[in-house]
C-alpha cells in the first residue's frame, strides 16, 4: 500500500477514534458506510471493532498498530476537549491537529515534556493526576480576550500553569517563569534546554 494511501486511512482512523467510533458500536453505526446497517449486521463483519475496521479499510494488523501508537495523544486530546474550546478550535479534529504539531516544551519556562514524564513518575509523585504532560494554556486571559484558539494557546508545564493566574500577563510572568526554569534545571541537572526568550517577544491575540 502506498504511503499516502496509508496516511489517508490513518487520518480517518484518528477522526474515528476522536469521536469514539473505534470504541463504541452505537457511534460506529453513525459513520456513513455503517449508518444503514444494524449493530448486529456490523458485528457480523468481525468479532471486534478493530477487526471490522481493519477489514473495512483494507489495512494490515501492523498498519493499524502503527496508528495505535498515537493513541496516548488522541486520548489526552479527547480528555481535554470541552465546550469552551469549540469557539476557537471548532472541531476536536482541528484541536488534535493543532496539539500534535506543538513543541513539547513549556512555553513559559522551556522544560521538555519527556523530563516531566520521568520526574512525575517517581513513586512519591506518581499518584498525581497532573504533571506528566504539558497542559493546554490560554496565553491571554483577560475577560474579553480569553478564548481557546490556535492563536491564543500554547503548552505549559503543570508548575507554570499553576503559578500563572489570570491576573498576571504572560509578559509579566517572565520573571516568575525564569525562577521555575532554574528550578527545573537544578532538578534535572540538565543544560540541554533553554529559557524560551523568544516567546515573550511575541504579541499574542485570541
Amino acid at each position: 500500500m502506498l504511503r499516502r494511501e496509508i496516511d489517508i486511512k490513518k487520518e480517518r482512523l484518528i477522526k474515528m477514534k476522536l469521536i469514539g467510533s473505534l470504541d463504541n458500536y452505537k457511534i460506529l453505526n453513525k459513520e456513513p458506510e455503517f449508518k444503514n446497517k444494524t449493530i448486529a449486521e456490523i458485528k457480523q463483519r468481525g468479532n471486534t471493532i478493530k477487526k471490522i475496521i481493519i477489514k473495512h479499510l483494507n489495512l494490515t494488523e501492523s498498519e493499524f498498530n502503527e496508528f495505535e501508537n498515537e493513541n496516548q495523544d488522541i486520548q489526552y486530546v479527547k480528555s481535554r476537549w470541552s465546550k469552551d474550546k469549540e469557539k476557537g478550535f471548532k472541531t476536536i479534529t482541528k484541536f488534535y491537529k493543532w496539539y500534535i504539531v506543538q513543541p513539547k516544551t513549556c512555553c513559559y519556562c522551556g522544560v521538555p515534556e519527556n523530563l516531566l514524564k520521568n520526574y512525575f513518575s517517581k513513586p512519591n509523585l506518581s499518584k498525581r493526576k497532573r504533571g506528566k504532560r504539558l497542559e493546554i494554556e490560554r496565553i491571554l486571559t483577560h475577560d474579553d480576550n480569553n478564548v481557546y484558539s490556535e492563536s491564543n494557546c500554547s503548552l505549559a508545564c503543570y508548575v507554570c500553569n499553576n503559578a500563572k493566574s489570570d491576573l498576571i500577563t504572560y509578559k509579566d510572568f517572565k520573571h516568575i517563569a525564569l525562577g521555575i526554569h532554574n528550578f527545573w534545571k537544578t532538578k534535572f541537572q540538565d543544560d540541554n534546554f533553554t529559557f524560551p526568550e523568544s516567546f515573550y517577544n511575541k504579541n499574542y491575540k485570541s
